[in-house]
Order: structure tokens, then sequence, then C-alpha cells
């Protein structure tokens, strides 16, 4: 591999720099829409592969999410601790269970913490991610992503930095435990309410409440995952 090669490959990375400094600057926050691909490779200077890849790492790290047919939005500007793996995966149901474990220790607290600290836009935003997942509540895809999106929404809401970006890193790993979720009969039913009576509890103001049902609600996740490992085998 030469020089040349390697100043490159640099190059995705100074545009992803770039674009997330832009952001910043701007005062873009997260849910907002950013500029086109065509506007940004007119400032940038840059060309459309060029600006594809550096889109793709900051979506890889959390910073936009990509919506086919709608745009480019800001996903969170805070700085990376933690960054998940880019790659497919399949994990072991040992290492499934050995992360809702982790979850517990986490997203309870996380939840109690929401309910102190969590804005009037933090908590919009989540009510619109429950009714969203109320709106597609028959189809598996977007209510994973609903699902996903609400438990990474409380931890950010907390306050603490540190929460939010390992709670955005660990929804990523759960499409298999969602799936086994809504493989239970009327599971899908009862994770939501579940969602929607700890969002009230945060709503409320509830820190106990809230603690509680982030509680009572992942050890039940955790049951339905040991149920339907046990009758894979």
């Amino acid at each position: 591999m030469n020089e040349t090669s390697i100043a490159r490959q640099s190059v995705p990375d100074q545009v992803a720099r770039a674009i997330l400094d832009f952001l910043k600057r701007n005062g873009y926050e997260p849910g907002d829409k950013i500029p086109t691909t065509k506007a940004m490779c007119e400032h940038f200077e840059v060309g459309y592969p060029t600006l594809r890849e550096a889109i793709q790492q900051l979506e890889t790290l959390g910073f936009v999410r990509v919506r086919h047919g709608s745009g480019i939005y800001v996903e969170s500007l805070e700085e990376r601790l933690f960054v998940a793996n880019p790659m497919e995966v399949k994990l072991s149901p040992k290492v499934l269970l050995d992360l809702i474990q982790a979850r517990k220790a986490i997203e309870p607290l996380a939840a109690s913490l929401a309910a102190m600290w969590a804005s009037d836009e933090e908590i919009e935003r989540m009510r619109e991610t429950l009714d969203r997942a109320a709106s597609h509540i028959h189809d598996d895809r977007s209510l994973r992503a609903s699902n996903m999106d609400f438990h990474a929404q409380v931890a950010q809401s907390s306050g603490n930095l540190v929460f939010g970006q390992i709670m955005t890193v660990l929804t990523q790993f759960f499409a298999k435990e969602q799936e086994a979720i809504l493989a239970i009969h009327a599971g899908r039913d009862q994770d939501h309410q579940e969602h929607v009576a700890i969002f009230e509890a945060i709503e409320r103001r509830d820190p106990i409440e809230a603690q509680q049902l982030m509680t009572d609600h992942l050890e039940g996740v955790e049951e339905v995952l040991r149920r339907y490992f046990a009758a894979k085998r």
C-alpha cells in the first residue's frame, strides 16, 4: 500500500469530521434534517462516493441516521465513547442474556434519572416514538426499531451521557431479542403497554415508579428470552 492510497482513504474521514463540525457550528439538533447530498457535495467540494462514505461513517458512529426516501437526520452530536461493531453479527443465547443483565444494571437507574431530569422536548420525543410504535404494532420491523429507540431515548434523557451512549450501542444488538418477544402470542401488545407505563411514570416525574417498572419490564424480557432459547434446544 503506497502513500497515495493512504491519503486517498483518509479523505472520507476528513469530510466526516468537517460535516460534524458544520452541524455543530450551525446549531443542528437531534431530529433535524441535514442538507441534501448534492448540497453537501457542493459545499465541501467532494464527489458523491467520498461523501457517501463519510455519511456512512457518521451513521455507524451514531451521529446521523439515513432514512431512505426521506433524507439524512441528526441522531446525536455528542462525542462517542463507545461504538458498536458495524458488522452484522449473530449473538449466542449466552451473550444476549448477558446483555440483558447489563441492561438491567443500567436502564432502571436511567429511567429513574429520566423521571427527574428529562426535558419537555425529550419527553415529547418519547411520546412520539411510542405513538409510532402503536401505529406499527403489527409491522415487526418498524415496531422493533421504535421499541429500541424508546429504550435508547430513556437512557439519553437521564442526563448521563455514558448511559445514553452505552444504550445506543447495546440496543443495536437486540434485533434477535425483539424477534423473540414479538414471536410470543400477544407479546407485542404487552411489551408496548409496559413501555407506555414506564413513559407515564417518567412524564409524572416519579423516579421510584419509573425505576421499578423498568426493572419489571426487563425481567419479563429476560424470562421470555430464557423460554425462547430453551424451546429452540
